[in-house]
């Protein structure tokens, strides 16, 4: 079974594929996540329903399994922009989420939180 980390960077994966694009052609990710992330100490608040979120640590294990820029940002925020943003969008929610949107895929863009 892959570790949370291994899953999440696996999933991107996934879906850049999955939208014709090759993970070389990505140059940003944009994780979004319930809950706040703090810049400061790299750390996801007031996500109790993910808790490896507040593992130290995290972030940058997930920049490094990436191997690319990483931000972390509010989900329903994310889902906000996204909508305002791009057309064609599908923001299928995951099992177990809390919050709007998980996954989104536009014609325009690829986008994975």
């Amino acid at each position: 079974m892959l570790g949370f980390v291994a899953l999440i960077s696996h999933l991107a994966r996934d879906v850049v594929a999955e939208a014709g694009l090759s993970w070389s052609q990505v140059v940003h990710a944009v994780i979004g996540t319930p809950g706040a992330f703090d810049e400061q100490s790299k750390h996801v608040l007031f996500a109790s329903n993910l808790p490896e979120w507040g593992r130290h640590g995290m972030v940058t294990e997930l920049q490094v399994a990436f191997g690319l820029s990483l931000a972390v940002e509010n989900d329903a925020n994310l889902a906000a922009l996204g909508e305002r943003s791009l057309v064609d969008m599908l923001c299928p929610d995951l099992p177990g989420a809390v919050g709007k949107a998980q996954w989104c895929y536009s014609s325009s863009a690829v986008a994975a939180w």
